[in-house]
């Protein structure tokens, strides 16, 4: 899994960019082509990965369904941004988008059909999924898609202030930093640990709110209420839904998170 940090403890490894491919036949013995489930795990941006066990692919495998799911940058590491070239945004974003276009095209080499590919995600994997909805190309690569908890309109998916957060991750890991200069503020992010980080990662977030997708036009995410009202995403069928008592979790702790924030975007 990507690095986070949980528990106090900082677990994951940066070279983490792997997916998991669990189908129910042997393509060598089959012609058949199952439809095909990829999965986006949540986690707030900051934790999760494809393996965990609360997303066993257990159930599926009674069904005709080949199931894929995969890791993607968190936190720090896959969504901060200067808004330019030095620290591009949504890198997390786009290690989902490569992962989707590798199951596309090898898919059928395990008994999938890259023609019935479903995309599905829960909370931050849900508004990831609806980000996803929001990319225009000419031929798409996924026929359906299912956004539990979460959207692309959700509050918590769209940092407005991407290069301010950056610049005050600087701030807070060198108090001499006062410069504005992108190149300056990689230098200082390449020479501390991943752990110091993910520490500012932990001290800076507010709940979900903290380092998440940023809107970059030319890589086909404008700002998602612009999209959705000019009619700019991807028609398939969508199914949306809420987890079940789901944000019981955090509120004692964040309570004040609730009279800020709008829950349903």
């Amino acid at each position: 899994m990507c690095p986070q940090k949980v528990s106090f403890v900082v677990i994951g490894n940066e070279d983490c960019l792997y997916l998991n491919v669990y189908t129910p036949v042997n393509p060598k013995n089959t012609t058949k082509r199952l439809p095909v489930f990829f999965w986006i795990h949540g986690g707030a941006f900051v934790y999760g990965g494809g393996g965990y066990l609360m997303q066993n692919p257990a159930y599926f495998m009674d069904e005709d369904v080949v199931v894929v799911t995969t890791n993607y940058r968190l936190g720090i590491l896959g969504f901060l941004s200067t808004e330019d070239s030095v620290i591009p945004a949504n890198l997390g974003l786009k290690d989902q988008r490569l992962a989707l276009g590798w199951t596309y095209a090898n898919i059928d080499r395990f008994g999938g059909d890259p023609k019935n590919i479903v995309i599905g995600g829960e909370s931050a994997g849900a508004g990831s999924v609806g980000y996803h909805l929001l990319e225009i190309h000419e031929k798409p690569m996924f026929t359906g898609a299912f956004l539990g908890s979460g959207t692309s309109m959700n509050t918590w998916t769209y940092q407005q202030n991407p290069k301010e957060r950056a610049f005050t991750v600087g701030r807070k890991l060198d108090k001499h930093f006062d410069s504005t200069d992108s190149a300056s503020l990689l230098a200082i992010l390449q020479n501390v640990t991943v752990a110091n980080l993910l520490q500012i990662c932990t001290e800076e977030q507010k709940y979900f709110n903290w380092i998440a997708i940023q809107p970059e036009d030319k890589n086909g995410y404008n700002p998602p209420t612009d999209s959705i009202e000019n009619g700019n995403f991807i028609k398939v069928p969508v199914l949306l839904g809420f987890n079940s008592e789901e944000l019981l979790c955090p509120l004692g702790s964040r309570s004040e998170w609730y009279n800020q924030h709008s829950l349903l975007g």
